[in-house]
C-alpha cells in the first residue's frame, strides 16, 4: 500500500524526486516491501512473544524510517524505530486480537505519526509498506462436559441420538469449537462442527448437529464424545486420526500457529 500526501491532498509520482519551493529536489519516499509469515502468539502463557525474521526488501528511500504497529482498525499502538526495537517488542500480556506491522519511509514534514492516531490520518510526504499480521490469542478452554453416559441398542431401526449434554464451565474460550466422536482407543470417528439443517436450512450449532447424529447402525462397542476449543490451525483434527495426536499446525518457519483444549469425554455404549 503506497501513499504520498502533502497536506490532505494525495499525489502519485512515477519519478523518484520532486522539486521543493526553493528549487531543491526532494527524494520521494519508498518504503519497500515487508516479508515474513504471519505471527501467532498465545499471549497469556507467560512466554515472551517477539517477532523475528522480518525483512524489508525492494526500493527504500526517505530521510526517516520507522516500523508501525497498529490494531485491526489501523490505530497506531507502537512506533519501533529500528528492526532491533521491533524485535524487542514483547506482545505477551497484550489483549487478544489481531495487530499489524507496517514500515514507513518519510521526509521531515510528516504529521500524525503518533501513538493513538490512525495511519489514515498521517499527512506529509511518506510511503507505507504492506503489513504483516500478528494474531494474539488466549489459551483455549474447553471446560467440562456433563450429561450421559448413554446406552443404545443399535441396529434396531430406531434413531439413537444423544441429548442433555451441557458444559459446566462459565469461562469457555477459543474461536472455533467442535465435538469429536472417538472409539474407546481415541481414534476419531467423526468431527462434529456447526452446520445447516438440510430440511429447514436453519443454521445449527455444533451441539445441535451432535444431537442429530444417529448412532444406530454403528457396530456394537463403546465410543466417546469430546468437546474441543481451539485457535489458529490444527493438524490431526480429522476422521481416522488419533485424538492424542492433534497438534498446532507448524508454518514454513517452524512456528506453531495453533493451540487447543480438549474436554473430558462422555461414554456412548452401543449394544
Amino acid at each position: 500500500m503506497r501513499r504520498f500526501f502533502i497536506g490532505v491532498l494525495a499525489i502519485a509520482f512515477l519519478a523518484t524526486t520532486t522539486s521543493c519551493d526553493d528549487g531543491r529536489e526532494q527524494v520521494i519516499p519508498e518504503s519497500g516491501t515487508l516479508s515474513s509469515n504471519p505471527f501467532f502468539f498465545v499471549i497469556d502463557d507467560g512466554a515472551a512473544d517477539n517477532v523475528s525474521g522480518i525483512t524489508v526488501g525492494g526500493v527504500q528511500e526517505g530521510k526517516n524510517t520507522s516500523f508501525i504497529i497498529t490494531d485491526a482498525d489501523k490505530n497506531i499502538l507502537g512506533l519501533p524505530k529500528t528492526m532491533e526495537d521491533l524485535e524487542n517488542e514483547n506482545f505477551e500480556g497484550a489483549s487478544a486480537g489481531d495487530c499489524y506491522i507496517w514500515y514507513i519511509s518519510y521526509n521531515d514534514s510528516v504529521t500524525g505519526l503518533d501513538v493513538g492516531n490512525s495511519i489514515e490520518s498521517i499527512t506529509g510526504l511518506f510511503d507505507i509498506s504492506n503489513s504483516i499480521k500478528i494474531e494474539r490469542v488466549n489459551t483455549p478452554e474447553a471446560g467440562m462436559l456433563t450429561g450421559g453416559p448413554f446406552t443404545f441398542t443399535v441396529g434396531d431401526g430406531m434413531a439413537d441420538t444423544v441429548s442433555g449434554i451441557a458444559n459446566s464451565s462459565t469461562a469457555l474460550s477459543g474461536k472455533t469449537e467442535s465435538y469429536l466422536i472417538t472409539d474407546d482407543a481415541g481414534k476419531i470417528l467423526e468431527v462434529i462442527k456447526e452446520g445447516v439443517d438440510a430440511d429447514t436450512e436453519e443454521e445449527l450449532t455444533a451441539l445441535e448437529v451432535l444431537e442429530k447424529f444417529d448412532f444406530d447402525g454403528a457396530a456394537p462397542g463403546d465410543c466417546l464424545i469430546w468437546y474441543i476449543r481451539y485457535e489458529g490451525e490444527l493438524d490431526g483434527l480429522e476422521k481416522d486420526k488419533m485424538a492424542a495426536d492433534i497438534a498446532g499446525k507448524t508454518n514454513d518457519n517452524g512456528a506453531v500457529i495453533g493451540i487447543y483444549d480438549l474436554s473430558n469425554s462422555i461414554t456412548v455404549t452401543r449394544n
